[in-house]
């Protein structure tokens, strides 16, 4: 499946940036929780989560090419390589970057049915609070100094 465009057909797709091997292996030491609910979760109903904890509908490691190997990856997740592939200008004179990703192995679906609107709703609110909240630590942290 390698090349193919990425299957964003579920709600809930969640992506863990990787930027080394040592990154990799920690994440496995520090969310143990978390990795040993996805291995368990293939096609799980999203009402089993309110036991379970939260699991995404596709899991996803990003990395550039070659960090992680496709067969490093649990039958559970899915690795995309991103590569950057040219410098956008813009009328501002922003100049970002412009990536591509190239799935090596697709992350299968983790959750059936799709996740409800009501439970999509209530985790993008939670989501935007917890960003708020960082938010405003690190102007504290920033006004501290």
């Amino acid at each position: 499946m390698a090349g193919s465009d990425l299957d964003i057909d579920s709600f809930v797709n969640e992506f863990e940036i990787k930027l080394s091997r040592s990154d990799f292996a920690a994440d496995f030491r520090e969310k143990k929780h978390k990795h040993h609910l996805m291995s368990h979760s293939v096609n799980v109903h999203h009402e089993s989560q309110k036991v379970m904890g939260y699991v995404p509908d596709r899991f996803w490691f990003v990395c550039p090419p070659g960090v992680i190997l496709p067969e490093m990856v649990s039958k559970y997740a899915g690795l995309a390589y991103v590569t950057q592939v040219e410098r956008a200008v813009y009328y501002q004179g922003e100049t970002p970057n412009k990536y591509t990703l190239t799935i090596q192995k697709q992350a299968p679906r983790l959750m059936q049915p799709p996740i409800s609107r009501d439970r999509l709703y209530s985790f993008a609110q939670k989501a935007t609070q917890r960003y708020w909240r960082e938010f405003a630590r690190c102007q504290d942290m920033m006004a501290k100094s």
